[in-house]
């Protein structure tokens, strides 16, 4: 890392001024910090199969979930039961064989019958099925009509049809591959068709919308999906409709099982943002999927885009075990940023993208790396245009004006009296992650004025990336590179005359996707990443 070129702006002490952000330091005298939380963007895990079965168990169990909880373990929300079960269904041989028997009760489809100790583990059926709704070759639902798992033949009728649309745009229009069939294996819902169970989801939590499990811990499996028997409002709320409901998540799980065919051992973070994101793509007026942007890049650049667990607390407020739902908007931005038109958007990437993490030796963020060179640009170049979207979503996101924007790192406004930002440094500056610093002309910045800015960064080697954003009176954003030395340092000037420029925002990028796999962590092949915990320096002022 060199040394800030301070001289090039004539900082002084006396012009840093600290204000809200993520662990940032004045360097200045008598430095002010302003703490981000120095570890958020570095969340680890080392799991255990104990304790995967014991979230596995919190999903089903009120009294498994207390346990969970009073053991300082964060505990897994509904939506995180596929990824749960999955990760249950390939711990199995490294479980005890009384916790084996338990897993393999917990993971065994709906149809089987069985006993546990805890009888609240055992969401099997208690009564005979009903004969399945078929179609010709491709997909049966299963189902009861008493207990609490009732449902009705219109119901399963219902879901079939969903599924059949599912299947025919994923499969069909979108050239995924079908999943994987299950005849060969004892339990195969009666033949090699792809099974769903309708059951009553309701949680301890509230409820599940849906899960698919594989049914294997071979690297392709089949698997079978359950979703819930009537999608009620007094259980899943009035924001969609029942039939909505139905729609995204069977689009989501349904994607689940796809996956299985290529590689069910991929990262969360891949698996469920391309789930989240296939909502769309099949049902795209139902927008479910808007939720998790509060929990995304949209809002927390800060957060490696890779990043699965966010255990504890952000920002004073309880988070979730799984969040990377929240990635389907990068995935959304690829699939939009590969035409030239707004108006339209080519998924095929996305698809391009598991074709290649099928192949030996990639995983997520190794394949689209691969996929984006094969196309002539690169993860930083695409990645450093994302952070400029996230920044200004309506003017680029075909759906962007219901979007929230990314948040500010720093802000300041520059005036006659005190021109400079100050030299600033931004700590923990993680792989595939962002920041942003804006820069307002004050209203004593009178004629004509331009920006100076300077920046310090790792070296370019390590992935660092940034560009300036010159925001119009009018409207319009002109984004442009800021050119790096191979230490990392450079400099952009730009207009900033105020009767013109609303803003000067300078958006600085780790772009680094390269890791130390296998280290028991929640990012990309469970690694590290190389180029972590980097710093970024930089200062402005305003000149005539």
């Amino acid at each position: 890392m060199a040394l800030l070129a301070a001289s090039l702006l004539a900082v002084t002490p006396a012009d840093a001024v600290p204000l809200p952000g993520h662990a940032a330091v004045s360097t200045g005298s008598d430095p002010s910090t302003v703490q981000r939380s120095e570890t958020a963007a570095r969340t680890t895990t080392s799991t255990t199969p104990q304790q995967t079965l014991a979230a596995a168990k919190a999903l089903f169990s009120a009294s498994a979930r207390r346990r969970l909880a009073a053991s300082g373990v964060a505990v897994p929300d509904g939506r995180d039961a596929s990824l749960v079960l999955r990760d249950l269904r390939q711990s199995l041989d490294r479980l005890s064989p009384a916790d084996r028997a338990t897993a393999r009760r917990i993971l065994a489809r709906p149809t089987v019958g069985g006993t546990l100790v805890d009888s609240t583990l055992e969401h099997n059926y208690t009564v005979a099925e009903e004969a399945p709704v078929c179609d010709a070759d491709r997909i049966c639902v299963h189902y009861v009509t008493s207990t609490d798992d009732a449902s009705t033949l219109a119901q399963a009728q219902l879901t079939l049809a969903t599924l059949e649309d599912v299947w025919d745009k994923e499969v069909g229009g979108l050239g995924y591959k079908k999943p994987l069939p299950d005849g060969d294996l004892v339990e195969n819902g009666g033949d090699s068709r792809f099974d769903v169970y309708l059951q009553n989801l309701t949680s301890p939590d509230g409820a599940l919308f849906g899960y698919c499990i594989p049914d294997t811990d071979q690297v392709t499996s089949p698997g079978y999906c359950v979703l819930d028997n009537d999608y009620s409002p007094a259980v899943y709320g009035t924001a969609h409709t029942p039939q909505e409901n139905l729609e995204v998540t069977a689009a989501h799980e349904f994607f689940h099982a796809v996956q299985f065919a290529y590689d069910s051992y991929e990262d969360a973070w891949f698996m469920e943002g391309t789930a989240a994101w296939m909502e769309d793509e099949v049902y795209t007026t139902v927008n479910d999927n808007r939720v998790h942007l509060p929990i995304s890049q949209m809002r927390m650049g800060f957060f490696p885009l890779d990043t699965t667990v966010f255990p504890g607390e952000i920002f004073g407020e309880p988070q979730p075990v799984y969040e990377p739902y929240g990635s389907w908007v990068f995935w959304r931005y690829l699939s939009e940023s590969a035409t030239a038109s707004k108006a339209t958007a080519s998924p095929t990437i996305v698809r391009q993208v598991w074709e290649k993490a099928a192949e030996a030796g990639y995983y997520s963020t190794k394949a689209l790396s691969a996929v984006l060179r094969a196309k002539g640009t690169s993860f930083a170049a695409k990645y450093a245009t994302f952070t400029v979207w996230n920044r200004d979503p309506k003017k680029y996101f075909q759906e962007g004006a219901a979007y929230p924007r990314s948040a500010l790192d720093k802000s300041f406004v520059l005036t006659a009296r005190k021109p400079s930002s100050g030299g600033w440094r931004i700590d923990n500056n993680d792989h595939m992650s962002f920041g942003v610093a804006r820069f307002t002309p004050g209203t004593t910045l009178t004629g004509p004025r331009r920006l100076r800015i300077a920046v310090d960064m790792a070296d370019r080697s390590r992935g660092s990336v940034a560009r300036v954003v010159v925001h119009g009176r009018g409207g319009s954003a002109t984004s442009y590179a800021v050119t790096l030395d191979r230490l990392g340092r450079g400099g952009k000037t730009v207009n900033f005359r105020r009767s013109t420029v609303a803003n000067v925002e300078l958006i600085y990028s780790n772009t680094s996707t390269r890791f130390t796999c296998n280290r028991n962590t929640q990012y990309s092949c469970a690694g590290t990443g190389t180029d972590d915990n980097r710093s970024v320096n930089f200062a402005a002022r305003a000149i005539r």
